[in-house]
């Protein structure tokens, strides 16, 4: 017998975008109300396979439930309940996601109040936007607008569309409307408060990179472009330089390595840059800017810092003019000599002062007659004799040396033969800061 099941429960919808949500909290209600589809159609479809099943087991007691007509009353109207819970929720299915409908009403794809017959019990809130795209050709006729009533009981949707808010002409009979829809592959948010018909679109690159970007009319000036009348609006446009940290340029880069590319592949940058940094082969390709090497230094338009320099030219390097301080080598030593002529020569004279005058006596060892000592020598009486002085005493003489003029020398100095003096060179080929070697690449 089949067992009678409990349905899960369907957990709630998040709140959808209003228009008088900031773009942040558009962007972030839209995208969560996208990421609650799938686990939405999956809980209803759980749930209506539930009710079902407890049909089933209903039908099956029933039948069973001879012994007792009250009870097989009680289980027909379980099973009459479970029928109509299982097609409430088939028919809730079906109107999921309660932001999404479609449309045969006959509408002409131009500006102004629109009135669409949709489904009832959708969630359409005044102020929301929404893309009402023809199932035949959603990209070249839709509308952009915003709602202004919708009855829950008719799905009767009321959207003004502004001026320029459609793509397309004539009329169209059968649409999809949506807060989403599809676009080159994209998924297209309705615009925003304040933003007009903009609108907002997640997607992939080339890379498979993930992207999300604005959407806007080519009167917009905006950078990028798709197949008609839009452009893409990106955070890096076409023409901007960036470095990497990689040895190969990411999707949607070149390396700015002044090689020539396509001027069809590329047409994007092409269109920006011209044949500015070279014309290619001057009829299919065009050159890249060559930065290997190179610093960017800001362009100084009004010469405040670098004078008269024009856009996109290289500058050769050079020093600021400064000194340099050295020693001399010894290839330069050297000596230096001379001698002093007699143009100066002079003398001094003198005089010894008597004041040291004094007398000196002899001693002699003749005895004249008597005995005593002989008052006088005789020629005769020295005869082969030595004769000493005594001592007179301690005594000096003060010496007087008169001044000469005044008087110079001249001094000759001999010169020594031409040399130099050596300053020794440092440094490299260069004038450069401390850096680091990455890779350089324009956006196409």
């Amino acid at each position: 017998m089949t067992d009678i099941v409990t349905p899960p429960t369907i957990a709630a919808m998040p709140p959808a975008p209003q228009l008088t949500d900031t773009q942040a909290d558009f962007n972030s209600k839209a995208f969560a109300t996208v990421g609650a589809f799938p686990a939405f159609i999956t809980q209803t479809n759980q749930s209506a396979a539930a009710t079902r099943q407890n049909a089933v087991a209903a039908e099956e007691r029933a039948t069973g439930a001879q012994g007792s007509a009250a009870a097989a009353v009680t289980a027909r109207d379980v099973a009459l309940a479970a029928r109509d819970q299982a097609a409430a929720a088939a028919q809730s299915a079906i109107n999921a996601p309660a932001t999404r409908a479609t449309s045969a009403t006959n509408e002409a794809i131009s500006a102004g109040q629109k009135w669409f017959a949709t489904q009832p019990g959708k969630s359409w809130i005044g102020g929301e936007a929404v893309v009402v795209a023809s199932q035949t050709d959603p990209v070249g006729k839709r509308l952009y607008g915003i709602v202004n009533d919708y009855n829950g009981s008719t799905g009767l949707l009321g959207v003004v569309v502004p001026p320029g808010g459609f793509r397309g002409s004539g009329t169209n009979a059968g649409w999809n409307i949506s807060v989403t829809g599809s676009h080159d592959g994209v998924v297209l948010l309705g615009a925003g408060p304040g933003q007009g018909t903009q609108l907002l679109s997640i997607g992939w690159g080339a890379g498979a990179e993930g992207i999300v970007r604005p959407l806007v009319s080519v009167d917009g000036g905006h950078w990028g472009g798709l197949a008609g009348d839009w452009e893409v609006q990106e955070a890096a446009p076409p023409g901007k330089r960036g470095e990497f940290y990689m040895n190969a340029p990411p999707p949607g880069w070149l390396k700015a390595n002044g090689a020539p590319v396509s001027r069809t592949t590329h047409a994007r940058l092409f269109a920006r840059i011209g044949t500015f940094y070279g014309a290619g082969d001057g009829s299919t390709t065009f050159n890249l800017p060559n930065d290997n090497g190179l610093f960017a230094r800001g362009w100084d338009e009004f010469g405040t810092y670098d004078p008269a320099r024009a856009f996109g030219s290289l500058q050769a390097p050079a020093n600021m003019s400064h000194s340099h301080g050295g020693s001399t080598g010894v290839a330069g030593g050297h000596t230096h000599s001379g001698t002093a002529d007699l143009a100066g020569s002079h003398a001094h004279t003198g005089t010894a002062l008597n004041a040291g005058a004094h007398t000196h006596g002899v001693p002699q060892n003749r005895v004249a007659g008597g005995g005593g000592p002989a008052s006088a020598l005789k020629s005769e009486d020295t005869a082969g004799v030595d004769i000493s002085t005594g001592v007179g005493g301690d005594h000096g003489h003060a010496l007087s040396i008169a001044a000469a003029a005044a008087h110079q020398h001249a001094l000759s100095i001999n010169g020594v033969s031409d040399h130099a003096h050596v300053i020794a060179a440092e440094g490299a080929g260069e004038s450069r800061p401390w850096n680091r070697a990455v890779l350089v690449c324009i956006k196409y």
